[in-house]
């Protein structure tokens, strides 16, 4: 990293790759799933307090680095990348990494970087040269802190018509989520 303000880019890889490592050698024991469960959740609890800072905090002082060894680093950020992976696809996704690890293997790199070789690798898959901006998708993601929640309804009487509304994650949502 660059600089302290990309922490959550080493730590965070850090903590998606262990569950794609071991999800490789040992698929049956799940680790990806139960990174969903553990790490996932727990980001998510830990990211809707209010002392709770975004992925990429900036950092002046050289007091401020310990305060970011923190769930938000370690398990939002790897929440992020997983996410990431699942819309670009592992394809794309793993080239892209590869791409940003060659070019970046004897030097620093900042979160950016890595958002420029993603992008990279979806226009080079396209003909057209268009596309996907992975950074205009993950700065927000960055960025902010907290997640949002998605509500989802259909119409009772003409399924068709989908409406939608969001919210930021709390508290008092977390026993009102259901996964299906």
């Amino acid at each position: 990293m660059e600089w302290w303000n990309d922490l959550w880019l080493n730590e965070g890889f850090a903590s998606f790759i262990e569950n794609v490592g071991v999800n490789h050698i040992h698929p049956e024991w799940k680790m990806i799933d139960q990174s969903l469960l553990d790490e996932n959740q727990w980001a998510m609890k830990e990211d809707q307090l209010r002392n709770s800072h975004p992925i990429m905090a900036e950092v002046k002082d050289p007091a401020q680095i310990n305060s970011l060894f923190d769930s938000i680093s370690y398990d939002k950020g790897a929440a992020i990348i997983r996410m990431l992976e699942d819309v670009l696809g592992r394809d794309v996704f793993f080239k892209g990494l590869t791409r940003y690890l060659k070019k970046y293997s004897f030097s620093n790199a900042e979160t950016n970087d890595l958002w420029q070789c993603l992008t990279e690798e979806i226009r080079d898959r396209q003909s057209k040269g268009g596309g996907l901006d992975v950074k205009e998708m993950m700065t927000t993601w960055t960025s902010q802190m907290g997640f949002p929640v998605i509500n989802v309804t259909r119409d009772q009487y003409e399924p068709t018509i989908v409406s939608y509304r969001t919210e930021t994650f709390s508290c008092s949502l977390w026993n009102t989520i259901s996964f299906r």
